[in-house]
């Protein structure tokens, strides 16, 4: 099983994942650091034959077609100004009826009761154009 961790950062969630279900996980970050640290971590836990990180846009990752057998992404999808072509991206690289599982957060304002609630309402078109199916959890 291959999962792909978009905007993987340091490579936590991924790695996190990938230690306990026992797949191949590939990352993609924009920041070499983030990559070069994620690998390390790998390295450290034991993972680094199972794991490999790459530098790229999300939108734009340079993997295969229908290459994944999952994908995530945590607390990241919000904050990219092409959010659309980066879902573009995760359904290319994913197999038919793929899972995508990801998080999300957006600051809404109201008082302090509010701040920091999550939606991600904004999302669903976006999803759905891409040909997701959404489920809320």
């Amino acid at each position: 099983m291959t999962l792909v961790d978009f905007a993987c950062g340091q490579g936590g969630p991924g790695l996190w994942v990938a230690a306990r279900t026992g797949a191949n996980l590939v990352g993609v970050d924009y920041s070499a650091v983030g990559v070069r640290q994620a690998a390390q971590r790998a390295a450290d836990l034991g993972l680094a034959k199972r794991a490999r990180f790459v530098v790229a846009d999300a939108a734009a990752t340079g993997l295969g077609d229908k290459s994944a057998d999952a994908a995530m992404s945590i607390d990241a999808i919000q904050l990219m100004p092409h959010k659309g072509a980066v879902l573009a991206e995760v359904r290319r690289v994913l197999r038919p009826s793929a899972p995508f599982i990801f998080t999300t957060w957006e600051a809404v304002e109201g008082g302090p009761d509010t701040i920091g609630q999550a939606t991600f309402e904004p999302l669903v078109p976006l999803l759905e154009v891409s040909g997701f199916r959404v489920a809320r959890r």
